[in-house]
């Protein structure tokens, strides 16, 4: 017997756009308690707005920690969270500097940093994912994990004496500009344009609003992945496609339509 499924029909007449007042946005209270911080930190010291600190702020704190921030938003779209980027970022430098240390070229180091690295996020995706272990304990493990092994690795000493290539990507300039900085505006675009103009961006989101579908119990045509299983009452999955630049989200049962406009499925 087939389950009939409401579904929310796509062909209604617009909305005309609700204005939002800027006294409603949800960063403003992020700006306000910035401008108080930096108000409080201008008084208390005539040096924190010269130029020379806020040159350390910005090398030394702001632009590593964002960043991490920027590959921590994938993971909270999601509905994840990733407490390891401490000790992932720890093991990645210090194998950086280990194979550089042996002789190994800076680049190809660098290399091996990055796929180190890339190992330690895949190694948390499967323990999520796979074997369904919660993120939040999950990745506080695999980081006292990986920070312990750049500890072995190090005895406790830092790597020094980098070739000034490589030193120049933190600490050198363009003009006025930090090279840290320029290399932060350019993930920052490119992690905007990959979640806003991309078919995998929009499966990000999709999964964040709907994570049912990721555990395989996504429905078609009234039956799931595996026959005879229903999804919970209430949490029905749905289907996500794009008409045009607008998110339709739906249940994945019935006909599925798109106003007449050209229709991109995931």
């Amino acid at each position: 017997m087939t389950d009939r499924v409401s579904l929310v029909p796509t062909n209604q007449a617009k909305k005309p756009a609700r204005r939002v007042s800027i006294l409603q946005h949800r960063v403003l209270p992020l700006m306000v308690l910035l401008f108080i911080a930096v108000t409080v930190s201008a008084i208390s010291s005539p040096y924190f707005l010269t130029p020379e600190n806020l040159q350390v702020l910005i090398t030394a704190f702001f632009v590593e920690l964002a960043i991490v921030a920027i590959g921590q938003t994938l993971v909270i779209l999601v509905r994840g969270i990733d407490l390891s980027v401490g000790g992932n970022l720890a093991l990645s430098a210090i194998t950086v500097g280990y194979f550089y240390k042996q002789g190994t070229d800076i680049y190809v180091a660098m290399g091996l940093g990055l796929l180190v690295g890339l190992t330690c996020g895949f190694l948390n995706g499967m323990l999520v994912t796979l074997f369904r272990t919660p993120a939040m304990i999950a990745t506080l493990a695999t980081g006292l994990l990986f920070n312990g092994i750049a500890q072995g690795i190090t005895s406790g000493r830092p790597f020094s004496s980098f070739p000034d290539s490589y030193q120049a990507l933190g600490q050198g300039f363009l003009g006025p500009i930090p090279v840290q900085l320029m290399i932060l505006l350019v993930l920052a675009v490119l992690t905007h344009t990959i979640l806003t103009h991309t078919r995998f961006g929009r499966q990000v989101y999709a999964i964040g609003g709907n994570p049912l579908d990721v555990h395989g119990q996504r429905t078609h045509g009234g039956n799931s992945r595996n026959r005879g299983e229903r999804a919970p009452t209430g949490s029905r999955p749905f289907a996500v496609h794009r008409c045009r630049t607008r998110l339709h989200y739906r249940s994945a049962s019935g006909r599925r339509e798109c106003s007449g406009r050209r229709r991109h499925s995931f």
